[in-house]
């Protein structure tokens, strides 16, 4: 029998559930009067003032038992234990920012404003345990004027802006974002010299990346400024200019410090249980 035949079932709500957090299910819910006692493992129908002539008991079973046919639609069949698959969601927990993650730390997460973000979607930027470098050079070039560069300053754009700048810089020599492209750890080899307002966002989460020491830093963005002799960099810890970001020369020496992205498509998975009802 059907459950839409009305002949044996009546036009009643109900639903099975599964607690991802206890791993295990949870008691029949109806959204009609007659509420029933929470059990974990174990079900209950009942009347709910209708259809007195049948009961049943939803609970896990062994395996398949034979003459079960249950493709596509739930098929009960009266005194036979049948077993069908049902999709149980199991969700992984997102990173947060300051977690130890992928080969640093989680330094930021893409929110609704920012370029890039997507519903449902984790996605976000990691930042080096440590400095690759002090007074390290935009430019691995020794003179003005320098080659320039076509940059972005937007969240997301790091990896690009390294990619050109490589380009044209080339792969000699020891410069920001060479140093961050050569950078690897465990298996990540993927890292990028910031962009302007990713370096920003570093920033503004230092005390949980370990970056609010009381040493005075300023640290190079991947951004090129208004001409080509200049890039952005951004201050940190130093008293009346804490946070700062403005253009200095590409041939000065400033901290870096490299980001890798990371995206996990959704935070869920989902998994296949099987589960036998039991019409008695």
């Amino acid at each position: 029998m059907e459950l839409s035949d009305r002949d044996y079932f009546c036009n009643k709500s109900w639903t099975l559930s599964y607690n991802i957090t206890t791993k295990s299910w949870i008691s029949f819910h109806s959204y009609l009067p007659n509420w029933y006692i929470a059990e974990n493992n174990f079900f209950y129908s009942g009347l709910n003032e209708c259809c007195d002539d049948f009961d049943f008991i939803v609970d896990v079973l062994g395996e398949n038992p034979p003459d079960c046919n249950l493709q596509g639609h739930l098929t009960v069949i009266p005194k036979i234990p049948c077993l069908i698959d049902v999709e149980i969601p199991e969700c992984t927990t997102a990173p947060e920012v300051g977690d130890d993650f992928q080969g640093g730390k989680v330094a930021y997460i893409l929110q609704e404003s920012d370029p890039g973000f997507i519903e449902g979607v984790v996605k976000g930027f990691i930042v080096t345990p440590s400095d690759l470098g002090t007074f390290v050079k935009w430019s691995k070039h020794a003179s003005y004027p320098l080659p320039s560069v076509s940059t972005s300053i937007s969240i997301g754009e790091g990896g690009n802006n390294t990619q050109a700048i490589l380009l044209v810089e080339g792969n000699s020599g020891s410069y920001a974002a060479k140093l961050c492209a050569d950078y690897v750890i465990d298996e990540y080899n993927d890292w990028v010299l910031p962009s302007k307002d990713e370096l920003n966002k570093i920033h503004q989460n230092r005390a949980v990346l370990g970056l609010d020491s009381e040493t005075i830093t300023s640290y190079w963005s991947s951004s090129q400024g208004d001409n080509s002799n200049d890039a952005w960099m951004q201050i940190f810890n130093y008293p009346g200019h804490e946070g700062q970001q403005q253009q200095d020369a590409k041939l000065f020496g400033y901290f870096i410090r490299a980001i890798r992205y990371f995206t996990i498509p959704n935070p869920c998975t989902t998994t296949t249980t099987s589960t036998t009802i039991i019409l008695e």
